[in-house]
C-alpha cells in the first residue's frame, strides 16, 4: 500500500464522519424540549451510525490496488504439416533444427514464460517435428491463442512454417 492509498482512505472517513455530523446536527439542532444529556447522547448515537452505514456503502468503491509481476509471455508455434515435411531446403539438417529450437524454448524460458504450440488441422501444445497433418492453418492457431492468452501479456509470438497456409485467414491479431 502506498501514501496515496492511506490518504484516500482518511479522506473517505473524514467524509463519512463529517456526513454523519451533519445529519445529526440537522436532526437535533431544534430539539430543546429534550434534557441536554439526552440530546448530545442521541447526536453521538445518530452520528456513529449514519458515518459507519456511509462507511459501509462507500468503501466498497474504494478498491485496492495490487500488482502482480508476471513474466511476458512468449508463443512458438510449429507448422505440423505435410508440406514442411516434404520440403528441405539444400543443408537443411532437421535433427538440428529440432534441437535448435528446443534450445530456443529453453533459454527463452530463463527469462520469459513460453508456450510452445504445433498446428496444422489441430492446434496442440509442445512440439511434434512427425509433420502428420493434412493441412496448415495459421488461423486456428491465432484463434486459439487470442481464447487462451487474452488479457496476458505477450510478448512475441515465433510462427515457424513453411508459409503456405492451406486453410484459415492470414491475418494475425493479438
Amino acid at each position: 500500500m502506498n501514501d496515496s492509498f492511506s490518504l484516500y482512505i482518511l479522506l473517505a472517513l473524514l467524509g463519512c464522519l463529517l456526513a454523519g455530523i451533519l445529519f445529526a446536527w440537522l436532526l437535533y439542532r431544534k430539539t430543546e424540549h429534550l434534557d441536554k444529556r439526552l440530546r448530545y447522547g442521541l447526536f453521538v448515537i445518530r452520528t456513529v451510525a449514519v458515518t459507519v452505514i456511509t462507511a459501509l456503502l462507500f468503501f466498497p468503491l474504494v478498491r485496492s490496488v495490487s500488482y502482480n509481476l508476471e513474466k511476458p509471455v512468449i508463443v512458438i508455434g510449429q507448422d505440423n504439416s505435410l508440406s514442411v515435411g516434404a520440403i528441405e531446403p539444400n543443408g537443411f539438417n532437421k535433427q538440428q533444427y529440432e534441437k535448435d529450437m528446443q534450445a530456443l524454448a529453453d533459454k527463452l524460458s530463463e527469462k520469459y514464460e513460453v508456450k510452445v504450440y504445433n498446428f496444422s488441422d489441430s492446434v496442440k501444445s509442445g512440439y511434434d517435428f512427425k509433420n502428420k497433418g493434412q493441412v496448415s492453418n495459421a488461423s486456428k492457431f491465432i484463434n486459439q491463442l487470442n481464447d487462451e492468452l487474452l488479457n496476458r501479456n505477450v510478448g512475441s509470438v515465433i510462427l515457424a512454417s513453411d508459409g503456405i497456409f492451406n486453410r484459415g485467414e492470414a491475418h494475425f491479431m493479438i
